[in-house]
């Protein structure tokens, strides 16, 4: 094996012009991604920037615990973030926050719905964190197999490595390797 060697400035300028001819920037890596209705996972709500506004508007810009005006958060008291009514919004420092909900688990969350939430780790404490096809422990994940993300049955549940779940769901991934040593 040779060493690494560093471009050169040809190089980079080779790979940036090549880049720009297919419409990505050079340094797109670098840049701050999309939040709110420009993410390409955004599901409708309201963007975080304005549901902050409102807060901020109605309760002023201090936690309403302690009075701190440092390290403000937003948090939503019935958990749903498509609900941005100023009586939903409370303003609160870190600390607060942490302390109010770091016991939100499970049942006690706002957010919980009937287990949707939990399903990844009931199938893990169930079934263990190992694939059930090639018994890899690398890269777990849990599978629906009737493809309903809503019917969290443990039946319906299925532990798999990323590779079994790309080949389950008819994704393409590199052909394996195995390690040689040197």
């Amino acid at each position: 094996m040779g060493r690494l060697r560093s471009m050169t400035p040809a190089h980079k300028a080779k790979i940036a012009d090549a880049l720009r001819r297919y419409g990505a920037r050079p340094d797109a890596h670098t840049k701050h991604q999309p939040s709110g209705f420009a993410a390409h996972n955004w599901k409708g709500g309201v963007a975080p920037r304005t549901y902050r506004k409102i807060a901020f508007t109605a309760h002023g810009r201090f936690c309403q615990q302690c009075g701190d005006d440092s390290d403000l958060l937003v948090r939503h008291m019935d958990g749903r973030f498509d609900n941005p009514a100023p009586d939903n919004l409370i303003v609160l420092c870190r600390s607060c926050h942490y302390t109010l909900y770091r016991d939100n688990d499970g049942e006690n969350n706002p957010a919980y719905l009937n287990g949707i939430g939990c399903y990844r780790k009931r199938a893990l404490d169930a079934f263990g964190a190992v694939c059930q096809r090639c018994a890899s422990t690398r890269f777990i994940v849990v599978h629906h197999k009737d493809r309903d993300r809503t019917h969290n049955d443990l039946d319906n549940l299925e532990v798999l490595c990323r590779r079994c779940h790309n080949d389950e769901h008819g994704i393409a991934t590199l052909p394996r390797t195995r390690r040689v040593a040197a």
